[in-house]
């Protein structure tokens, strides 16, 4: 079943996600983490109960390559443009 898609307003239409690159599952908080690879090149929190996204950053990656969740207080995403570890607090 659909959980979140802005193209079908599920939930809404709100912080679409462009280009899924990868995702990384956070069991703690009940939601993934999308790494968009379009336009924006952002970091998108779906939660997983109503399928509501939330930008946790935008615009300052080159290309995102990967990301990972390692039940903290942030994600790691690697920029394979301007070769870079970076990390993502998510409060």
């Amino acid at each position: 079943s659909l959980l979140s898609s802005a193209s079908e307003n599920t939930p809404d239409a709100e912080n679409p996600i462009e280009i899924a690159f990868g995702i990384a599952y956070d069991a703690g908080r009940n939601r993934v983490y999308v790494a968009d690879t379009g336009v924006e090149k952002q970091i998108v929190a779906v939660d997983l109960t109503d399928g509501a996204r939330t930008v946790l950053t935008s615009g300052e990656f080159s290309a995102l390559n990967a990301i990972a969740s390692f039940g903290g207080d942030q994600v790691l995403v690697v920029d394979d443009v301007s070769n870079s570890l970076f990390a993502v607090n998510l409060e």
